[in-house]
């Protein structure tokens, strides 16, 4: 599955199962992979959170809030496994992918995903500290046509 995903999405990926067992949650949830975007954000992303004054420490501390009943007692030996909310992130990111004729599941797919996802905490928890949502989308898809470009050159 993860053959279509770039290094770069993978790692913020593996990031979001590591920030779930840090948190000793039973499943590695869409909050968790908002987490490790903006842990793992540069470029455009990262001066988005920075133009919204959002910080790490306060999206971590936000997610502790929401998901502090999803907590579990057991030991992951590696990582939590995917909630089925995860799973459908990931596959609407691999869908937006397609629809953007990008061969390749980017970060910023990932993103937008996640601010697109009306099931989970992250659109709200965003909203809360004032970020721009539409806006912020709309910067990412205009990213994401200029990366494919970038990617298809010979």
């Amino acid at each position: 599955m993860f053959e279509k995903f770039t290094e770069n999405a993978i790692n913020s990926i593996t990031e979001a199962q590591k920030q779930a067992k840090e948190m000793k949650n039973s499943y590695v949830q869409p909050e968790h992979l908002l987490l490790a975007i903006i842990i793992r954000s540069k470029g455009i992303p990262l001066k988005l959170f920075r133009m919204y004054k959002i910080s790490v420490d306060t999206i971590k501390s936000q997610i502790k809030t929401r998901l502090r009943f999803e907590k579990t007692d057991k030991e992951f030996v590696s990582a939590p496994p995917f909630s089925n909310d995860f799973k459908n992130l990931l596959k609407n990111a691999m869908d937006l992918a397609d629809k953007s004729s990008t061969k390749y599941v980017l970060s910023e797919h990932l993103f937008l995903s996640v601010l697109e996802d009306a099931k989970s905490y992250c659109p709200r928890i965003l909203n809360d500290l004032g970020f721009d949502i539409e806006n912020a989308k709309n910067i990412l898809y205009k990213l994401v046509q200029k990366k494919q470009k970038k990617l298809s050159h010979p």
